[in-house]
């Protein structure tokens, strides 16, 4: 089996898997050892040095090859840096995953609920289509690969495994994430009204905690909105969909990113020098959809969708506007929102990037420390399964 052909300019990544298929492959002889055959993926630098961080060790020689139904640990804790070296999860053959259904299809690939035959575990297999594989500049599949093994927060989905078959016409790479059955814009779909403010205070504080971590490790995911958001029983909110995200560093970035009604005005009026403030935008269209049950600025063209934010902050004394959208307290039927909730809110849909709140910011907010009279309750999207 041949390897992957290594691709060193990767935009704003340093260190990236090597995945090779069928033997043990040396980066430092550039050469395949022989022995029992396995599928490794192992990370070099562009030197072609294999690295290990302090809390990896290098695997000894005496020890057993696992079998192929075995887990490595990952090993990687929060506090790991993008571009600190990162281990994979041993691969397995794609015969030993059973595709139960079809969940969905995007830009980037499609994705099947499967069970592990060995364990009966329940998964999520992310098959890249073959005209994101071929790409010989800048391999989007590669980026999401590294971002996703190297973030490890409770409010981003979890990669179990990548898989590598390069079998002829039908290579492909499939990407084992943990399964979660429901996501955000299903549930809201669902629901005869919209959340409460406190149920909505709990999943911010998720969200905001989420993209504080990949804004932390210099990561952009430019393209949050409520179909990218998984929900569980239990409250839990995950953020996944990594096929846009990238490293940050000096622009400029590709346009156009992240959906048309969840996309900031620098990104309508076409600028390619942007910052990690257009997911913050992006979360404050989504607190705007939790209160409300409506999406806040549905356009249907980049100039459409920039006349709908204008209706509302184009004129003097804009915010008096989205106020009126969520008053404090009253009988017009318009979802309610207190006095700090309006601030975080007007913080993170504030039209200059450089005034829009950060994560960090957002998460320190008074809003937060609000005692409301109706707490989340265990459960809250247990009735409004999808």
């Amino acid at each position: 089996m041949a390897e992957i052909k290594k691709y060193r300019n990767l935009e704003g990544i340093t260190h990236y898997p090597i995945i090779s298929n069928g033997r043990t492959y040396d980066p430092n002889s550039h050469k395949f050892l022989s022995g029992r055959k396995r599928t490794l993926v192992s990370i070099d630098d562009p030197n072609g040095n294999t690295n290990f961080p302090h809390g990896i060790q290098r695997r000894k020689r005496s020890e057993k090859t696992p079998e192929p139904n075995c887990k490595l640990n990952l090993e990687i804790t929060s506090n790991k840096s993008i571009n600190d070296p990162f281990t994979c999860p041993h691969s397995r053959k794609i015969d030993e995953f059973e595709k139960l259904s079809k969940i969905g299809e995007g830009t980037f690939g499609m994705v099947y609920k499967a069970r592990d035959r060995f364990t009966g575990e329940i998964l999520a297999l992310k098959m890249l289509k073959p005209n994101i594989i071929n790409q010989k500049k800048n391999p989007t599949w590669r980026r999401e690969i590294d971002i996703l093994t190297s973030c490890r927060n409770p409010s981003i989905v979890e990669l179990k495994e990548v898989i590598f078959t390069p079998n002829g016409c039908d290579r492909s790479i499939y990407l084992v994430m943990e399964f979660i059955e429901k996501d955000l814009h299903g549930v809201m779909q669902k629901r005869w009204t919209p959340f409460l403010e406190s149920d909505v205070k709990f999943f911010m504080r998720q969200l905001l905690s989420g993209v504080k971590y990949l804004h932390g490790h210099n990561i952009m995911h430019r393209d949050l909105k409520p179909s990218n958001i998984l929900v569980q029983d239990n409250n839990t909110l995950k953020i996944c969909d990594f096929g846009c995200s990238r490293v940050t560093r000096s622009g400029p970035y590709t346009q156009p990113v992240v959906s048309l009604w969840y996309r900031a005005p620098e990104l309508l009026c076409g600028s390619r020098n942007y910052t990690t403030a257009i997911d913050m935008w992006s979360l404050g269209c989504i607190m705007a959809e939790l209160l409300s049950k409506e999406v806040l600025f549905r356009g249907n063209t980049e100039i459409d969708q920039l006349k709908k934010i204008k209706e509302v902050f184009g004129k003097p004394g804009g915010c008096n506007e989205l106020r009126r959208m969520f008053p404090v307290a009253g009988f017009s039927g318009r979802p309610t929102l207190s006095r700090s909730g309006f601030e975080l809110l007007s913080g993170l849909l504030s039209c200059e990037p450089r005034k829009r709140l950060t994560a960090d910011a957002a998460l320190k907010h008074p809003w937060f420390d609000e005692v409301l009279y109706n707490p989340v309750a265990p459960g809250v999207f247990s009735p409004y399964s999808v």
